[in-house]
């Protein structure tokens, strides 16, 4: 079951870290007018954290249904997720010791490739680059099950996420501090705890969007509006908080503020008709946006001597940074197509193969039996 909504929520997530990351990767200039919003593009990653949250819950039950419901989740998690993955950590530990002079610990690779690199905070960060966030949703992929089982209601899932928060606080006061001190920054938005608590607060959005969908009968485009007027607010809100309070430990993780601004601004998308809330650009770049988020700092990394060639020329500011984003954004779309359908598409066919034949057993186990 696929939501348009919850497609252009993704697709603006993948976007607003592609731009943090033209500008960040290479230390780019940009316009002093976008500095706020430019310093708080790593908040898309919380946003894919709540539509996985939100995402997983509203699937659930199509696995359930199968005569295989474990082997069913698994396989389209492992299949939607390894096989690029595969392939970008092989090419990154390939050119890093070729272009980079740099030769990854062999306890990290074995930890990036069996995906438990999350659990060391030293490794934290994964060896492809923005695959800390794989680390993390491989955890939480791998407990989804039971957090399903266990927090069969609103208040169950409210409750969890208040436990959980607690949780990033204490991880935050009385374990961050402790670490290495190159490891401290990192680890402090990359451990799991604090992350969790954004998957919960996706997966409590996913209970809020079941009831107002039963409940809001009438009006529902005007309540669509406010309500995603209200999470741009919410969201415009932190962004001015993210550079007020940078590098200090708040009373309330700064994620988790994000969270529940993305989470009301996903559930004003539900409300809106498909003519308002997609686009032909939204529906493609939430069509290739794992391809798309793995791949960009790679390209990104390509087009160093590209962007110097455009910062050399007399153009002003805001025309340098836009042609290093359009060309980014052009190369980058090839890419991804490319890899969404030559990978991705056939990792994803192969899974489900398997988990035919795999049901196909089970049913005839017992007729042979």
């Amino acid at each position: 079951m696929r939501l348009r909504f919850l497609d252009t929520a993704r697709a603006l997530a993948v976007l607003y870290v592609l731009v943090f990351h033209v500008a960040g990767i290479w230390s780019l200039e940009y316009p002093k007018q976008l500095t706020q919003i430019m310093q708080s593009g790593g908040s898309g990653v919380v946003l894919f954290f709540i539509i996985s949250g939100f995402s997983l819950c509203l699937t659930m039950d199509r696995h359930l249904d199968s005569p295989s419901p474990i082997w069913s989740y698994s396989i389209a998690r492992v299949f939607r997720i390894l096989p690029l993955y595969y392939l970008l950590l092989v090419l990154t530990i390939w050119r890093d010791a070729a272009f980079r002079d740099m030769v990854h610990d062999p306890a990290k690779i074995l930890s990036s490739a069996f995906l438990v690199f999350n659990l060391k905070p030293e490794f934290a960060m994964g060896i492809v680059w923005a695959s800390w966030t794989i680390g993390v949703e491989m955890i939480f992929y791998a407990i989804f099950p039971f957090l399903h089982l266990w927090l069969n209601n609103t208040q169950k899932k409210v409750s969890a996420l208040i436990g959980v928060s607690w949780i990033t606080y204490a991880v935050a006061i009385f374990v961050i501090p402790h670490l290495a001190e190159g490891v401290q920054r990192s680890f402090s938005y990359m451990n799991f705890p604090r992350n969790l608590a954004i998957f919960l607060a996706g997966m409590v959005a996913f209970d809020a969007y079941r009831y107002l969908d039963r409940t809001l009968t009438n009006n529902r485009t005007s309540w669509g509006i406010m309500i995603s007027a209200a999470g741009v607010s919410m969201i415009a809100a932190f962004v001015i908080l993210t550079r007020l309070t940078w590098g200090k430990t708040l009373f309330v993780d700064l994620g988790l503020i994000q969270a529940v601004s993305y989470c009301v601004l996903v559930l004003g998308f539900s409300l809106l008709p498909h003519r308002l809330i997609g686009s032909r650009i939204t529906d493609f770049y939430s069509k290739v946006c794992y391809s798309a988020y793995l791949w960009h700092p790679m390209i990104i990394w390509a087009l160093k001597d590209v962007y110097d060639l455009i910062y050399a020329t007399d153009h002003n500011l805001w025309i340098k940074f836009g042609l290093s984003l359009g060309v980014t954004f052009v190369l980058l779309s090839i890419v991804s197509w490319l890899s969404y359908h030559l990978i991705e598409r056939p990792g994803q066919k192969l899974g489900k193969s398997l988990l035919l034949k795999l049901n196909r057993n089970k049913v005839a186990r017992p007729a042979n039996g």
